[in-house]
């Protein structure tokens, strides 16, 4: 057999290893890492790594062996977990989360690293930036949080790298669950778990930084999985597991509730949501003080990014207008922008619900790729390059003919390289918020225009998906 990954995996690993030894200096020191050499060099290794990326599923990634796929994505993903997190602090947050709740016995919902008395004397609730902060995440992520502080017995470094060590093997069980899925969809399982473990923005953001979104996505995938077994089950109660870690994934019940009502599958639909109910209440149940338990998710909701759609135009409408309401503006702004996020739900909802064929999966893919894109661009606030990690627990399923698959492989990149403008230019000028919104979101000119099966070429003419038996 071919190892047509043997190239492109070496390539990759020599990419990301220059980013390794970069960034090694701060595990050293503790410090995070300033100048303009960073800011390129990682634009650089993010192009290098997506083009390996491109390369490996163009020429190998339908005739590889599903051990060949994992054994490359376990040896990026154990590079990944020794880069020193420095483009993003939130595991800090997520420790000082677990530190509160481990060490000081403290309800994280309830109490912020900064009402601790001598926080200042406690790394683990001083590094953080956002101390003055309650929890924003859901009851399962913070149970994990404090599960891992205990197991490092409170040693800040070792906290950091055991962190990231769980996103990593949380990313190696997602590849494997992608493979699975796959198979049950009809599309060769190697070529999904390359696409999904291979992408530089989930190697980056979750065995790189260790965000949660790790756990997240397992519980989406699972949901995915669940409706190809036992009429749908399951489905549900683990997308209700996905909200139990971060809350986004609420976005898709409305979509999994549709599936179920068009399959008919009523009995699937009760019981899913009987023990989705349980596992709200069994989850919550040591956290929850009434509604002031999400008053962390309540004050998140006023934050707002630079790199956001509702801060561009709250900018441009401050110059146009500058003796309006700040406060008014950016509410009719941000009000307007979810009228019409809201719209294109209902048009995606009403689509899959209309849509006649037995083999309606692809448009439950394809919806839940476009309800998130429209969130993250339309309605979101607060934008992230790792945001676009949500999209894919689908996008591997999807059609590599469809114009989605590639757009949405794109964003992964164009997310991190919209990191450059603001991490050279600061957060002052007009021009960089527009600079940077336009490159995380530059490859949706494409969608419309990308003719199908044009863009991503196969090596010895190979058929990307099995048909359905």
């Amino acid at each position: 057999m071919k190892q047509r990954l043997l190239v492109p995996g070496l390539l990759t690993i020599i990419t990301w290893l220059v980013l390794l030894l970069a960034s090694y200096p701060a595990w050293q020191k503790g410090l995070q890492l300033s100048g303009a050499f960073m800011p390129f060099l990682l634009a650089l290794v993010f192009v290098i790594a997506f083009f390996l990326y491109w390369k490996a599923m163009r020429d190998g990634a339908v005739t590889a062996s599903n051990l060949e796929v994992l054994g490359w994505t376990t040896a990026l993903t154990l590079l990944l977990v020794l880069l020193f997190p420095f483009a993003c602090e939130d595991v800090y947050y997520y420790m000082a989360t677990g530190q509160l709740a481990e060490q000081y016995q403290a309800n994280p919902y309830l109490t912020t690293a900064h009402q601790i008395k001598a926080w200042r004397l406690d790394p683990f609730l001083s590094t953080t930036n956002w101390g003055f902060l309650t929890s924003v995440y859901g009851p399962i992520w913070t149970k994990v949080a404090e599960w891992l502080v205990a197991l490092t017995n409170h040693h800040f470094g070792l906290t950091v790298l055991i962190f990231k060590l769980f996103a990593g093997l949380v990313h190696l069980i997602n590849t494997v669950l992608i493979g699975f899925t796959a198979r049950n969809y009809g599309i060769k399982s190697s070529q999904a778990m390359l696409v999904y473990g291979w992408n530089p923005l989930l190697l980056f953001e979750l065995p790189g930084h260790a965000h949660n979104d790790a756990l997240l996505l397992t519980f989406i995938i699972l949901a995915f999985y669940a409706l190809t077994v036992r009429r749908g089950l399951f489905s549900l109660p683990f997308l209700t597991l996905a909200v139990l870690v971060k809350y986004t994934p609420v976005l898709l019940a409305p979509l999994f509730l549709c599936w179920l009502l068009k399959r008919r599958w009523f009995s699937s639909l009760l019981i899913g949501s009987l023990l989705s109910l349980v596992l709200v209440f069994i989850w919550w149940l040591p956290y929850w003080e009434g509604v002031t338990t999400l008053q962390g998710v309540v004050k998140q909701q006023n934050f707002y990014s630079i790199k956001s759609l509702h801060y561009i135009l709250f900018t441009i409408a401050q110059g146009l207008w500058p003796t309006s309401e700040k406060v008014t503006s950016f509410a009719i702004i941000s009000h307007v922008l979810t009228m019409v996020f809201s719209l294109i739900y209902f048009i995606l909802l009403l689509r899959l619900w209309r849509k006649k064929s037995q083999h309606d999966l692809p448009i439950l893919l394809t919806n839940t790729v476009l309800i998130l894109l429209a969130f993250l661009v339309i309605a979101n606030k607060w934008f992230q390059p790792w945001y676009l990690s949500w999209m894919l627990a689908a996008v591997p399923l999807l059609s590599w003919q469809s114009p989605l698959f590639t757009v949405s492989l794109l964003l992964s990149l164009t997310a991190e390289l919209s990191r450059l403008p603001q991490m050279l230019l600061g957060h002052t000028h007009l021009a960089m918020h527009l600079l940077t919104f336009l490159v995380a979101w530059c490859p949706l000119l494409f969608y419309f225009c990308l003719p199908n099966g044009r863009f991503l070429r196969y090596s010895d003419g190979t058929r990307q998906e099995k048909t359905h038996e």
